[in-house]
């Protein structure tokens, strides 16, 4: 399934999914009855991707020092299912999303003869542009939240500790470089070696519709022993609407 139609398909879902819990839930207190909101069930995630690494890995074989770029970054869409308990601060919010990392690096990934992937130096060019490790997933995102005033939309104090897993679905390298006059991109698709899964915990921590957020991959980019230990994390700022 193509990335576009796969965005497509979760745009759909959602609105089913946000039309079901649009009402929240009804709570009977003697003889006053309180509406509990679900709120932040749309949530938009621009971040700044990186990766945490030693300079000594063996499988980094370079003559200049490894290193990645400082705008690398990322985008993520998650649509989440905000269950709240009863009257209370609290909810929780298990969800689907979707995130593509952009890391940029100095590096060209090669494969040696025992199929492993090693970072080496770029090839001489005339101006060499960037070049980029682009990878996918599908996530499974769940938080538990809380919220100072959860029925006043925009004027509430939030913090939300949370675990996704996500499934690889593409991963691609970009590179753009200029030679003899012209400029050039090369990609390359179906890379080797990479981890097919990952996992670790979020954060998310702010006020009203606007949320600072990070991510802590417990696994690698690369599978163990057969590519650079490369540990992901993500930084930024999320978007919460609906």
């Amino acid at each position: 399934m193509k990335l576009k139609n796969l965005i497509y398909l979760l745009l759909i879902s959602s609105i089913f999914s946000i039309q079901t819990f649009a009402q929240g839930t009804i709570l009977d207190e003697g003889e006053r009855i309180v509406e509990a909101e679900s709120q932040d069930r749309l949530v938009v995630e621009l971040t700044h991707d990186n990766w945490l690494f030693e300079s000594d890995d063996e499988f980094i074989n370079m003559s200049d020092d490894f290193s990645t770029l400082w705008y690398s970054r990322g985008i993520s869409i998650n649509f989440m299912y905000d269950i709240v308990f009863g009257n209370s601060r609290f909810s929780l919010a298990p969800g689907i999303g979707f995130q593509s990392t952009n890391v940029f690096h100095n590096a060209q990934l090669s494969i040696d003869t025992n199929g492993n992937t090693f970072f080496t130096d770029l090839p001489e060019f005339d101006d060499f542009k960037r070049k980029k490790l682009n990878i996918s997933y599908l996530d499974v995102p769940i938080e538990l939240r809380f919220r100072t005033r959860p029925n006043q939309r925009g004027s509430s104090f939030k913090v939300a500790l949370g675990f996704k897993g996500g499934i690889r679905i593409d991963s691609k390298t970009k590179i753009k470089f200029e030679q003899d006059g012209d400029v050039q991109r090369v990609k390359e698709k179906n890379l080797a070696n990479l981890n097919q899964f990952r996992y670790g915990p979020t954060f998310r921590i702010g006020y009203g519709v606007f949320n600072l957020i990070a991510y802590y991959s417990l696994n690698g980019v690369f599978e163990e022993g057969s590519g650079p230990s490369l540990t992901p994390i993500s930084i930024g700022l999320s978007l919460n609407g609906l």
